[in-house]
């Protein structure tokens, strides 16, 4: 099967929709969810807590980036972790009093309903898109390697991902990360591919 990145796909227009899914999205820090930008492109990443943030691969790979919290001047970042095999990238930037997002390393629970979070289009603002867990994994190919273990999710009522959601968050019903946008199909269909932290270096087994 062949990908588009989330980062690089078509753009989609915001519908009522989309809005009602926002709505209906978890409890959580929305300064958690910031966007990135490297280079040409841009993506978006999760703040664990402290000087610990949280990224798709792809996004970063080969590109000079800086993170843009809401409202906020761009902020450079080093990066700690890279496993291009989990689509993953874990960054440090300077040490402040930041809204963040917990983690659970539980994983994705097939047939339960989540929600993707991050900058589509290049939006001000964060959007929510409900999705259920199926239990097709797959892998597959990114400009920076093979990503592997992707699972996949389909749409709940609110679409797939977007442009500029890839190293967003999926949260569960508790507000919880379980996983981050990895990529979605070619044949736009309805389904986004996700990696799940459980077994990454976030999570390890």
């Amino acid at each position: 099967m062949k990908f588009h990145l989330i980062a690089l796909a078509a753009a989609s227009v915001m519908t009522a929709g989309v809005a009602h899914a926002q709505s209906a999205a978890p409890s959580f820090s929305e300064g958690a969810v910031v966007r990135l930008k490297c280079g040409m492109g841009t993506g978006s990443a999760v703040i664990l807590g402290g000087d610990t943030i949280l990224t798709a691969n792809h996004v970063v790979s080969g590109d000079t980036c800086s993170m843009w919290p809401a409202g906020a001047r761009g902020e450079a970042f080093e990066i700690v972790t890279q496993d291009p095999a989990a689509d993953l990238v874990v960054a440090r930037v300077a040490d402040a009093e930041r809204p963040s997002l917990s983690v659970s390393c539980d994983g994705l629970v097939t047939g339960e309903r989540y929600w993707l979070v991050g900058y589509a289009n290049k939006m001000e603002r964060t959007i929510s898109i409900p999705v259920v867990a199926t239990d097709r994994v797959v892998n597959a190919r990114m400009p920076s390697g093979v990503a592997r273990g992707l699972r996949m999710v389909e749409a709940a009522g609110g679409g797939r991902g977007r442009v500029g959601m890839s190293g967003g968050a999926v949260l569960d019903a508790q507000g919880r990360m379980v996983a981050f946008n990895s990529a979605v199909g070619t044949d736009w269909g309805s389904e986004t591919y996700v990696k799940e932290l459980k077994g990454t270096p976030v999570c390890p087994a």
